[in-house]
């Protein structure tokens, strides 16, 4: 959603109707002047919306609580180059180029460490030539130790090991090693010289970097006996920092001086799975009851409570029949536009058996924002703490010790004073077979669930980036049609990933209020695998969608595209598995094929998980994407790391930092 200030104004006065219409124009108008702004005062906020009227705000997945962060996100900078001023050793002619179909306007403006950054594509002034794509600046900057950084960093591309890998859309593009380097000549011949592919990085700090920093599955971690809590052989710490119940209790707590008690926390989980009992309306779509949840989690949990001495219908928190699989640093999601220019930080737990014998096919993900300043050396010391992670080896008790001063830092209550019960959680998001088991074919649904500042417990929300199942049935209906319509309106934006799934489109409502896997293993060979689509096979059907590149982006966006046909994953990107068996992740995440799945270069050993395109587009010649999304995410963290903040290279890594709308 995009609000200015005035729009805040007005927002506390409409009813929830105005408010939609109004946001969708605002949407439709891009070149409008647009500001994240702060939505949350509880007290008042209660008084001004009903439940119904809060369900509405929450169709476009704002993150509440988060003040202004300035204008919407800028298309990444295809190059960055620099250039001398003749008998000027103070300062850098920096430019950006880019394509006009991806940025039109004359100006650029950056924020580093408290210094506001003009740069021109006007013809006037230090700028050469007004509307050629080079964005231009003067930099103050010491140009001989600028010099002798850029010499020393080619000197280390020159002699590292690592092969730098270039993304787009998740994807490994080839050609990234073919810009990296220094033109010391032409630097010196007071010429433009490239600055783009000037990072250095050696093998094993990005692979320390994967290991230690982004993904955290280690028994050591996950199963630590003074952090987590095994239920089923009563071994740990119940009241463990990062156990199930404790980050419920968090949640559930409104006062950090005064946490909830076990009684209250009970009542907030109970109130969380009652979301299953009955059937919902989301956004016009229909969310149907999972009965079974309560036979094979809610009934279970209250008959071992009650088994325990506690009251009926109380919950024995320690009992609570989650494992945790994964600790998740999300710093490549960071995004002003979004609200989280510190990126997020992730929970995944999976779901055990009543009988303790084996996990359900069910995790469950704790997502949060971290609540941090946007400015530059506030996320460089934030970033620093994951990257300092690898002084440790996993699992050591001085590991866990530093993770912990980590992940309190955003799943305590009060570490966002202004959002929902003071939390940093975004949304907690279920993604399970386990309760469509008994249904033919399989069924794997993803639910997304939200605070409410109205009840202070969890609701039902739109699940982000993703068209309601109806848009997805691949025959030519007027639903297909509208989303086919959609995509084709917008592709560049959607190639470009600029674009979110909005509420309505057309006048009907669009984003979905959960999203399904329908069919079975979504892996194997093409067209099998699901995906989303239009009609497929008739180019002349107002239902086909025209751009190949276009419906893979859609597609991958969506929940049940990315765990399923787009990137060869059975499912989740982490498997649920029962203690004492470390969790094994997807292709998609290690580049290394996971379960099921087929790797399309048929070579397992080469770190690049290879995917045919589930729609076999284009026909005569389905492309191949490769992924290695850890890799990704551990050259993003060390490229922000290697700079100081309001250097060149900083002010660099900032033009051509591409945020993601994927939300996985």
């Amino acid at each position: 959603m995009k609000l200015t200030r005035n729009h805040l104004i007005v927002l506390s006065f409409f009813v929830s109707s105005l408010l939609l219409v109004s946001w969708d124009k605002l949407i439709k108008h891009p070149g409008t002047s647009l500001n994240k702004v702060q939505l949350i005062n509880e007290d008042k906020l209660s008084n001004v919306y009903t439940e119904d009227q809060f369900a509405a705000l929450l169709m476009d997945n704002v993150p509440l609580g988060f003040g202004p962060y300035g204008n919407k996100n800028l298309p990444a900078a295809e190059d960055v180059l620099v250039q001398k001023i003749a008998g000027d050793n103070s300062h850098l002619l920096l430019m950006a180029f880019y394509n006009k179909e991806m940025y039109q306007a004359p100006f650029i403006t950056l924020h580093q460490n408290g210094i506001d950054i003009l740069l021109k594509d006007d013809g006037i002034a230090e700028d050469a030539i007004a509307g050629d794509g080079l964005f231009t600046a003067k930099i103050s900057t010491d140009v001989p130790s600028f010099r002798e950084t850029a010499i020393g960093l080619d000197k280390e591309i020159q002699q590292s090991s690592f092969k730098y890998v270039q993304f787009k859309n998740r994807s490994i593009v080839d050609g990234a090693d073919d810009i990296r380097g220094f033109d010391l000549k032409k630097f010196d011949a007071f010429q433009k010289v490239s600055i783009a592919g000037l990072n250095a990085a050696e093998t094993s700090v990005i692979d320390d970097i994967k290991s230690h920093s982004l993904f955290l599955t280690a028994l050591s971690v996950v199963e630590d006996p003074t952090r987590t809590w095994d239920p089923c052989h009563k071994v740990g710490n119940p009241n463990g920092a990062w156990t199930f119940q404790q980050l419920m209790r968090q949640l559930a707590t409104t006062n950090p001086k005064k946490p909830a008690t076990d009684k209250q926390t009970s009542d907030f989980i109970l109130k969380w799975l009652d979301n299953w009992s009955v059937p919902q309306v989301v956004n016009g779509d229909t969310i149907a009851a999972r009965p079974l949840l309560a036979r094979v989690l809610t009934n279970p949990w209250l008959e071992r409570s009650v088994a325990a001495g506690y009251p009926k219908g109380q919950l024995d928190l320690s009992s609570a029949p989650f494992k945790l699989l994964g600790i998740v640093n999300r710093f490549d999601q960071r995004s002003i536009e979004n609200g989280q220019p510190a990126g997020e930080a992730r929970f995944v737990f999976t779901l055990l058996r009543s009988d303790c014998t084996d996990s359900k096919d069910y995790t469950l993900s704790f997502e949060y924002i971290i609540n941090k300043p946007n400015n530059c050396d506030s996320l460089h010391a934030w970033a620093q703490q994951w990257y300092d992670l690898k002084n440790y080896t996993v699992g050591s008790t001085a590991y866990n010790a530093a993770l912990e001063k980590i992940t309190n830092q955003f799943t305590f209550c009060g570490t966002n004073r202004n959002n929902v019960n003071q939390s940093s959680l975004k949304h907690l998001r279920s993604n399970d077979q386990a309760l469509t088991s008994n249904l033919t074919p399989i069924v794997g649904e993803f639910r997304q669930f939200v605070l409410s500042p109205v009840t202070h417990t969890f609701v039902l929300a739109p699940v982000e980036n993703a068209a309601a199942d109806r848009y997805n049935v691949k025959v030519d209906n007027a639903d297909v049609r509208r989303f086919a319509d959609y995509v084709n309106n917008n592709q560049k934006d959607i190639i470009n990933n600029n674009l979110k799934i909005p509420v309505t489109y057309l006048d009907s409502p669009m984003l979905g209020g959960k999203t399904k896997i329908i069919g079975g293993i979504p892996v194997g060979e093409p067209p099998y695998p699901f995906h989303w689509d239009g009609v497929p096979d008739d180019r002349n059907s107002p239902a086909y969608i025209r751009n190949a590149e276009a419906r893979h982006v859609i597609s991958l966006n969506a929940c049940s595209g990315c765990h399923a046909g787009e990137t060869q994953t059975r499912f989740w990107h982490l498997n649920p598995v029962f203690y004492g068996k470390e969790t094994t992740l997807s292709g998609f995440l290690t580049g290394t094929k996971g379960l099921d799945a087929i790797d399309f270069d048929y070579n397992n050993n080469n770190d690049s998980m290879t995917v045919k395109d589930p729609a076999l587009r284009p026909s005569s010649n389905p492309k191949l994407y490769v992924y290695n999304d850890l890799l990704r995410r551990a050259e993003d963290l060390n490229d922000f790391l290697s700079q100081s903040c309001g250097s060149i290279f900083s002010i660099r890594n900032q033009l051509m930092y591409k945020p993601m709308l994927m939300v996985h």
